[in-house]
């Protein structure tokens, strides 16, 4: 992970489908939204795209999980992320191919120590955000965490 920077997000809005997850099945579940998208949309690709986790149900481990695209498509869902202030950081795969870890440990830094030393508080919106930078010799993606001043 390289440095987490704060930064003022506009409304976004984001096209695509979701479906109720877990951990052990998120990838699984991600690819097959992706999948989906893809015939639906009838596009070669979908990058860039996000991946983005909300309503977490605590006791069942389960979560909403959002997979869609910037462009517009009429047979497509909508999600909208509200504007705010959001921490970001790019991540990349441990040992170059490892991305669960490198996810989660990010995550991790981010909503306990980055976010309590400088005096914010994790939001509820978190997203990762799927860019052509995937795709290079050195792949990154970018994560998202809302945040809020305490």
């Amino acid at each position: 992970m390289k440095e987490v920077k704060t930064k003022f997000k506009e409304e976004q809005m984001f096209y695509g489908f979701s479906t109720i997850s877990n951990e052990k099945e998120a990838k699984k579940d991600m690819l097959e939204l992706i999948d989906r998208i893809r015939r639906v949309s009838k596009c070669d690709t979908v990058l860039p795209y996000v991946a983005l986790i909300k309503d977490f149900y605590q006791d069942e481990g389960e979560f909403q999980l959002f997979v869609g695209r910037m462009e517009y498509h009429p047979d497509l869902e909508k999600l909208v992320v509200v504007e705010g202030d959001f921490a970001t950081a790019e991540i990349e795969p441990t040992f170059g191919r490892f991305w669960r870890k490198a996810i989660t440990s990010t995550e991790r830094y981010m909503e306990t120590k980055w976010a309590d030393k400088n005096g914010y508080i994790p939001g509820s919106v978190k997203y990762l955000l799927f860019s052509e930078k995937i795709k290079s010799e050195h792949p990154t993606l970018d994560y998202y965490m809302q945040i809020e001043k305490k």
